[in-house]
């Protein structure tokens, strides 16, 4: 009984892997550094979250724009890193495309990364931050 008790958890553990990444509420940030609700088209806009991972991971970000009055995503530029163990404020910027119509968003980020023995991909959908982009 112990056998299969072992076996089923080492099992367990090699296709799911757990979830070594964590993440707090993100912020939305001018360039300057003041936190901002509202962006004109154009600008930069800087994203701060607190991140705690329980060990070094390679993680693909896939962050995008959702337009809440006409229930469309704007993808942004991705990226993948190799983000170190421990807990930091992790940052990210982008650019308010220029000629994206002016009204309510919400920034969106999805991170995928392999966290087990058969390389498949797990992910993390973090809370939207909602924002106002004006012309």
């Amino acid at each position: 009984m112990t056998l299969i008790v072992s076996a089923a958890t080492f099992l367990y553990i090699a296709l799911v892997g757990g979830n070594p990444y964590h993440a707090g509420p993100a912020a939305a940030f001018d360039e300057g550094g003041t936190p901002r609700a509202s962006f004109h088209r154009g600008e930069w806009m800087y994203v701060r979250r607190n991140v705690c991972l329980d060990r070094d991971i390679y993680a693909e970000q896939s962050p995008s724009l959702y337009d809440v009055n006409r229930k469309a995503y704007i993808a942004l530029r991705g990226t993948a890193t190799l983000a170190k163990a421990g807990c930091a404020v992790r940052s990210s910027a982008f650019e308010i495309p220029a000629t994206l119509p002016p009204g309510d968003y919400e920034y969106r980020n999805v991170s995928r990364f392999q966290n087990n023995l058969v390389g498949r991909d797990e992910s993390n959908v973090y809370p939207p931050i909602r924002i106002t982009v004006t012309e």
